[in-house]
């Protein structure tokens, strides 16, 4: 299990995780840690996983080779509909779960969260989680942070990591296993991984606002 975020802020956003892998049906931790977070170049935009490593990562690696349709929603639509029943995919996706953010021509994001074959569009101005993790930041999710910076916003991002580790031994410590980061209003969209020394949990109670 894991935690992806998406963090809006005042020249962008970001899509952020955690980094700690599991087995097969997430229960036993395995020491290698797993990249979440994949740019999609070919639709101006990236993702997050947070269901099965392998189901996810086969999806992704389609999405990245696909062609861009009329829409994100008719690609993705028409790679799930290839892969479903395959050996890789299965019949049984509902541990398929993707957090995707594209940018659109007049510079504004569309958010999307997937399970299995459904695509739900959230509001692109508040943040938004998913995986096992999500359930212990979700009062922090109605904070605002259109008006921050990208650093607070990252910041703000790495602290509620942290602080679902420390309740939920699924979800990796940025200390111990790195985090994932793809800013969204860049022009490379390369996905960095950072290895912070520390992490203030403070920064989860910020009010942006005042």
């Amino acid at each position: 299990m894991t935690l992806v975020l998406y963090i809006p802020f005042a020249e962008g956003s970001i899509i952020i995780s955690d980094r700690q892998n599991t087995n097969n049906n997430d229960i036993a931790i395995t020491r290698e840690p797993v990249d979440k977070i994949h740019a999609l170049p070919n639709f101006n935009g990236g993702l997050g996983f947070s269901g099965s490593t392998a189901k996810c990562r086969h999806i992704v690696d389609k999405l990245q080779r696909v062609q861009n349709l009329n829409s994100f929603e008719d690609s993705y639509r028409t790679v799930f509909a290839f892969c479903y029943g395959s050996r890789e995919l299965g019949f049984h996706v509902n541990d398929l779960e993707l957090l995707v953010v594209t940018k659109q021509i007049e510079g504004t994001f569309k958010v999307r969260k997937i399970y299995g074959g459904l695509t739900n569009e959230i509001d692109e101005t508040k943040c938004s989680a998913m995986g096992s993790g999500a359930v212990y930041i979700q009062p922090q999710l109605d904070v605002n942070t259109n008006n921050v910076d990208r650093e607070a916003a990252e910041d703000f991002g790495k602290a509620l990591i942290k602080y679902a580790a420390l309740i939920d031994g699924t979800v990796g410590d940025p200390v111990s296993y790195g985090y994932n980061v793809l800013l969204m209003n860049a022009t490379n969209n390369d996905v960095q991984t950072i290895h912070p020394e520390t992490v203030n949990i403070s920064k989860l109670l910020y009010d942006f606002e005042t």
